[in-house]
């Protein structure tokens, strides 16, 4: 018979060793290779380094957080709230009524003026300019301290105009339409820079 060569593990040897077993017909000879040790257990896996895994979790954390934080200042500068000017506001709408053209009559364009320009009293001074008349607006600007005598009579003066086309039925010139104009904005030019009273 043709000598066979098997190899197998031998798992009874005590160093698991490779065994080399050779059969010639007459007898069979056992050779033992003492190729490695056998593992034990703590071996077979390397050992957990938790020095390694807290550092990568801790890097990955700030990545994280500094992602986080890049998102929300991009966020907050995009986002940056405008802060309303009532002065702006009011020269914008006045602006849109000084290139009305033919559509509105000039009743119509006094009318609207004049409620831009309480709005605009009410937004800057705190007073509700579009509830009171003209005389009571008088009054409680002479109340109030802060408020020069000069603004409030410029103020007086355009509502007395306006409250004369709308009440007493006066018909409006251009020149009245646009000397009122100058003056509303004058007026809220002059105003603006001031600080908010009330």
């Amino acid at each position: 018979m043709r000598p066979v060569l098997l190899l197998c593990v031998s798992f009874w040897l005590p160093n698991a060793a490779w065994a080399l077993v050779s059969d010639d017909g007459a007898e069979a000879t056992l050779q033992v290779l003492n190729l490695k040790p056998n593992p034990g257990p703590e071996q077979l896996l390397p050992r957990f380094n938790w020095f390694k895994v807290a550092s990568v979790s801790v890097l990955f954390g700030l990545c994280v957080a500094a992602l986080a934080i890049l998102a929300w200042l991009l966020r907050r500068a995009a986002a940056k709230p405008t802060t309303f000017r009532p002065d702006i506001w009011a020269l914008e709408q006045l602006a849109q009524l000084r290139g009305g053209g033919d559509e509105n009559s000039l009743s119509d364009r006094f009318s609207a003026a004049t409620s831009i320009l309480r709005a605009y009293v009410r937004m800057q001074f705190g007073l509700p300019a579009e509830h009171l008349t003209t005389i009571e607006c008088n009054r409680i600007f002479t109340q109030r301290d802060g408020i020069p005598s000069g603004v409030r009579e410029k103020l007086v003066e355009l509502l007395r105009g306006a409250d004369l086309i709308k009440f007493a039925a006066k018909e409006p010139s251009t020149a009245d339409w646009i000397a009122f104009l100058r003056d509303a904005e004058e007026f809220i030019r002059a105003t603006s820079a001031r600080e908010k009273v009330g």
